[in-house]
C-alpha cells in the first residue's frame, strides 16, 4: 500500500516565496521508513534528509481552544460557533466523524482558526456524503483551516473566495494539513468572486492532500473535472509541501493536480509530491482563459494565464500502470502555458511509460522565463513559439536514479550517476534549497533533491 505523504513546513527555497504558516513550534526526532533519523519542525528546520512519509507531522492546537466542539454538536453547532467567534479565536474540533448534513461551513469572521485539536487530519473527518456542494468556504482574511479531512464533497472540498455581498479583497488565508478525498471538482480552490472584482491574495496551502479513490473515480464515467490544489485570478499564493495522487479517470482526463491559471500572479509552487495524476503541475493550461489582467506586467501581447512566480523543487511521478492504461494516460508532468516571466527550477518528472502528451510542456507565444536544472524520464515539447529558455534539462533518466519512486521517494539514490553537480548556478538566489529545505552547494544537482 502506498505510503501517504506527511510533510513538514521547510525553509522556503530562496526565501522569496515561502511563508511560515504557524507560530507554533515543534522539534521532535523520528525514524523514517528507510531508517533515517530526522528532526523536523514547523519553524523550518531539517537536519537530515527526510522521506515523503515524514515531511509533514501532525500539528496539535497550541493551548486551549476558545471553543471545543465534538461530532455531537453537528454542523449547525460548528457554524454557530464560527459566527459567534471574534478575531483570534480558535474553534477546536475533537477527533471523530462530523456529518456535513448537506450543508457548507462558512468562515466569515476575520482572524478565526478552525482546527482539529489533535492535529491528526485523518482523525477529524467531515463527511459530505455527496450532499454538500462545497465542504468549507473561507470568506474572511487572516483565517486558518488546519488538521482535518473532507470526504466526498459534491464539488469542491475547500473554496477560498470573497463573498459577493462583501465587496472586499481577502488576504492572509492559510489552509494547512487539510485532506480532501474524492472531490467532485477541485479539492482546494482559491479564486476571485463571481463578479471577478474581488480577489484573494497572499495565501498559503501547505502540507495538504487531495486524492481520488476507485469509488470516487466511478462517479466520472464520461468526464473527469477533478483537480487537486488550484489558484485562479489570485496573486501571491504559495502552494508548498502538498501531496496529490491518483487524479485520473478511466475514460476522460482529470484536471491539473497543482496549478495556477486565469490571470494569477506570483504563485510559488514548491516542494510538492504529485503521484499518478493525469496532469501534474502547471502554470496555465492549454485552451485556458486570460481572466485577470496586469497592465504593469512586461509580457508579450496576447493571452496571459500567469505572470511571475514559479515552480521549484517538486517531484512528479507516474509509476503505477493504472494511470497509464486509462484513456488519457499520464498526459504531462510540468506545463508552462501562456505563462509570462516564470521560473521552473530543480523539478523532477519521472514516468515508467511515455506520456501521452509530454513530460515537460511549454506553450504560448506569451510564455517567457526559464526552465532549468530539471531531471526527467522523457522529453520536452515546445508549441506556439513559447519563448521560455531551457537550460540543463536531462532527459531519459531511469528509475534507479531515485531511492524508491514506486513509493514517492524521489531523493537521489546514493549511487546515482546522473545529474550530480550538473546544475547551472544562474538562478541560485531563487532556489538556494532543495525539497527538504537543505542547502544546495555551489555545484547544484539537477532535480528536486540535492544529494548530501
Amino acid at each position: 500500500m502506498r505510503w501517504m505523504l506527511w510533510c513538514g513546513l521547510m525553509i522556503a527555497c530562496g526565501g522569496d516565496g515561502g511563508k511560515d504558516v504557524s507560530t507554533e513550534t515543534t522539534d521532535t526526532a523520528s525514524t523514517g521508513p528507510t531508517g533515517t533519523t530526522q528532526s523536523t519542525g514547523t519553524t523550518g528546520t531539517a537536519t537530515t534528509s527526510t522521506t515523503p512519509l515524514t515531511r509533514c507531522e501532525a500539528l496539535p492546537v497550541s493551548g486551549m481552544p476558545s471553543v471545543t466542539l465534538t461530532p455531537a454538536d453537528g454542523v449547525k453547532g460548528i457554524q454557530a460557533a464560527l459566527d459567534a467567534a471574534s478575531s483570534g479565536d480558535v474553534i477546536g474540533l475533537e477527533d471523530g466523524t462530523y456529518s456535513l448534513d448537506r450543508q457548507t461551513l462558512v468562515v466569515r469572521t476575520e482572524g478565526v482558526t478552525l482546527a482539529g485539536i489533535s492535529g491528526n487530519a485523518e482523525a477529524v473527518i467531515f463527511d459530505a456524503n455527496l450532499g454538500s456542494t462545497v465542504g468549507i468556504r473561507m470568506q474572511a482574511s487572516n483565517t486558518t483551516l488546519r488538521g482535518l479531512t473532507l470526504i466526498d464533497p459534491f464539488f469542491e472540498g475547500v473554496v477560498v473566495e470573497p463573498a459577493e455581498e462583501d465587496a472586499v479583497d481577502l488576504t492572509g488565508i492559510v489552509v494547512d494539513r487539510v485532506h480532501v478525498i474524492n472531490p467532485g471538482r477541485i479539492g482546494i480552490l482559491a479564486q476571485s468572486n463571481v463578479s471577478g472584482l474581488q480577489f484573494v491574495e497572499d495565501g498559503v496551502v501547505s502540507c495538504s492532500e487531495v486524492s481520488l479513490t476507485a469509488e470516487g473515480r466511478a462517479r466520472f464515467p464520461t468526464n473527469c473535472p477533478v483537480g487537486g490544489i488550484q489558484v485562479r485570478r489570485a496573486r501571491g499564493w504559495t502552494l508548498s509541501d502538498n501531496h496529490v495522487w491518483d487524479l485520473w479517470c478511466a475514460d476522460a482526463m482529470a484536471d491539473v493536480a497543482i496549478g495556477a491559471r486565469e490571470g494569477s500572479r506570483d504563485t510559488v509552487i514548491e516542494r510538492n509530491l504529485v503521484e499518478d495524476c493525469a496532469q501534474g503541475v502547471s502554470l496555465g493550461v492549454p485552451d485556458g482563459v486570460e481572466g485577470r489582467t496586469w497592465p504593469d506586467a512586461d509580457c508579450p501581447k496576447g493571452t496571459v494565464q500567469h505572470v511571475g512566480g514559479g515552480v521549484r523543487n517538486n517531484a512528479i511521478g507516474a509509476v503505477h500502470m493504472e494511470v497509464h492504461v486509462s484513456d488519457a494516460g499520464f498526459f504531462t508532468g510540468l506545463a508552462l502555458v501562456d505563462a509570462c516571466d516564470v521560473k521552473a527550477l530543480h523539478n523532477t518528472v519521472f514516468s515508467v511509460e511515455p506520456p501521452s502528451g509530454s513530460a515537460l510542456w511549454l506553450q504560448g507565444a506569451t510564455s517567457t522565463g526559464v526552465l532549468a536544472n530539471i531531471l526527467s524520464s522523457h522529453g520536452l515539447l515546445r508549441r506556439d513559439d513559447a519563448l521560455i529558455g531551457v537550460e540543463q534539462v536531462m532527459e531519459d533518466v531511469q528509475g534507479n536514479a531515485f531511492v524508491y519512486p514506486q513509493e514517492g521517494d524521489f531523493h537521489l539514490s546514493p549511487g546515482a550517476a546522473v545529474g550530480i553537480d550538473e546544475g547551472v548556478t544562474d538562478y541560485a538566489e531563487w532556489c538556494q534549497d532543495d525539497w527538504d529545505g537543505q542547502a544546495r552547494d555551489g555545484a547544484p544537482d539537477l532535480g528536486a533533491d540535492e544529494q548530501i
